[in-house]
Order: C-alpha cells, then sequence, then structure tokens
C-alpha cells in the first residue's frame, strides 16, 4: 500500500512537470516566474514566509534541490489525500475526478504562496508577462490526470 502510494505520487507529480513543460511549448500555458517557487520554499524554511516582492529576495544555496524535494512531499500528501477521499468510493482512476481535484490543490498557489510571494491573490500582481492563475491551473489538472491514470495503471 506504501509503495503504490509512493509510485502513484512520484508519477503523477512526473505528469505535472512533463505537463508544464508540454504546455509551455504548445503555448497553453505562458511562461511563469519559475525561480520564485524555489526561492520563496528555501525562504519559508529559514523562518520567512511572507514578502512583499518575492523577485528581490537573493537567490539561496541549492534552493532548486530543496523545491525539488518539497515539491515531491507536497505531491506526495496530495496524493495521499486523494486516495484516501476518492480511493474507497472506486473513483481513484476517473479522469474528471482526478482533474478536478488536480485543480482544486490550486486554491493552495492561488490563495497561499502568490500572496505571500507578494503576487496578491490568484497571482494578479504578478509580472505582466506571467500567467501563474492559468499555468497553476493547467500544471494542477495534469497532476490530477496523472493521479487518476497511475491509480488505474498501478490497480
Amino acid at each position: 500500500m506504501i509503495g503504490r502510494l509512493l509510485a502513484i505520487s512520484v508519477l503523477s507529480t512526473l505528469t505535472m512537470d512533463v505537463g508544464f513543460v508540454l504546455g509551455q511549448k504548445l503555448r497553453i500555458t505562458g511562461p511563469t516566474p519559475g525561480k520564485f517557487a524555489p526561492r520563496w520554499i528555501s525562504s519559508c524554511l529559514r523562518g520567512r514566509f511572507l514578502h512583499a516582492d518575492i523577485a528581490t529576495v537573493a537567490a539561496f544555496p541549492a534552493e532548486i534541490p530543496v523545491f525539488v524535494v518539497a515539491h515531491h512531499a507536497i505531491g506526495l500528501v496530495l496524493t495521499a489525500v486523494y486516495l484516501l477521499a476518492v480511493g474507497p468510493t472506486g473513483l481513484a482512476s476517473n479522469i474528471a475526478v482526478g482533474v478536478v481535484y488536480g485543480i482544486a490543490t490550486s486554491v493552495f498557489a492561488w490563495l497561499l504562496m502568490f500572496p505571500a510571494m507578494g503576487f496578491g491573490a490568484f497571482g494578479l500582481r504578478a509580472p505582466k508577462d506571467n500567467t501563474p492563475l492559468r499555468t497553476t491551473a493547467f500544471n494542477h489538472a495534469m497532476f490530477g490526470l496523472g493521479l487518476a491514470v497511475w491509480s488505474k495503471v498501478l490497480s
């Protein structure tokens, strides 16, 4: 059971990452302030959660590897919640359920991470050439798609 959870989590998070690249190549999503999420996670781990503008924060050593670990840890928690919530209903491999759940997890970025970075709710104050709202929804939909697909494949 733990092995299946770990496998679904890692594969779904990787599906999200592949979706991120694919979304940009197909111009479904726009550029995002990619260095800001790793910088914000590293800053939080050092005790500073809120920023007026994360762009003004200096880079931290190893912020990218720290972010990758955090990204997968968050994916693990969200996968566990998904499997606990819908697994017993038999809907874990339903694509629509997975995608809706994935998009719903965007609320954490929209209402917690973006405001804490200084970008406001839903990232509405992000730099003009970025599309955090749409990009986050798309990326998290890809995570949810991964949850459904990998739940089916690994059942």
